[in-house]
């Protein structure tokens, strides 16, 4: 008889505690459903963030980013910046999808907060010489020590996150940096609330205007991670999920 009354306690015990975070967990998810739905009506141009997307993120939008996520690129030859910027536009900004919107709509996008969440927001008009520009490093300056300042910079504020960092003259050899006149180097960092490594891969594979056996599968920077996983699966004539 005394264990059946321990159980019963027990059991007690768990149901109210049961009750009392079911409480507040359903009062947020009300609210978060009532200023997603707000932000519809009212701000249009704000979109939620999917479930896919990682938000690793300070409290304040425009400081140091935590997480980027980057590519390295070595071009033999000198490279103008202005026919950079033209290339990069004509392969991942121009391209709409059947809604005439953007395919790459994260390249698009920044982050707000709105009733106490984030939101990606839309620029309504986007300066190139801000997203791609020339750098220099200097001659006291390591390679490393330029890529991590590249890397940790501060986003300017209502501009998408993402840039790309050209420097012309700088080869790149087991992590030095080599003054040539014939190579240059790229960087290119895009916040991780924006996209992932396959996402990244992705919009290499469309800037540099590839068909891999992965990537050129009717994919999307938009997928889900699962939808990702299928044809990354499917490129190999591996079993279906």
């Amino acid at each position: 008889m005394p264990k059946v009354v321990d159980i019963l306690k027990n059991s007690l015990i768990w149901l109210i505690g049961v009750i009392l975070l079911i409480v507040p967990i359903l009062l947020l998810l009300i609210w978060k459903t009532c200023v997603i739905l707000t932000a519809k009506i009212l701000r249009p141009s704000l979109r939620s963030f999917a479930t896919s997307d990682l938000m690793t993120r300070s409290d304040a939008v425009y400081k140091k980013p935590l997480i980027n996520i980057g590519l390295i690129l070595k071009f033999e030859g000198s490279v103008d910046i202005s026919d950079l910027r033209s290339h990069f536009a004509k392969c991942l900004l121009d391209p709409k999808d059947a809604r005439n919107q953007p395919t790459n709509m994260n390249l698009f996008s920044f982050i707000v907060r709105y009733g106490g969440y984030y939101f990606k927001q839309r620029v309504t008009t986007m300066n190139l010489e801000n997203q791609i520009y020339q750098g220099q490093v200097s001659e006291r300056e390591s390679f490393s020590d330029f890529v991590v300042k590249f890397m940790y910079a501060p986003y300017q504020e209502g501009e998408p996150f993402w840039n790309v960092c050209l420097l012309p003259g700088v080869d790149i050899q087991n992590s030095q940096k080599v003054r040539s006149e014939s190579v240059s180097t790229l960087l290119f960092r895009l916040h991780h609330s924006m996209g992932d490594g396959y996402s990244l891969l992705y919009l290499f594979d469309q800037f540099t205007q590839g068909s891999t056996p992965l990537l050129g599968v009717n994919t999307s920077i938009k997928e889900s991670f699962y939808q990702k996983v299928r044809k990354f699966k499917y490129a190999f004539n591996m079993d279906k999920i």
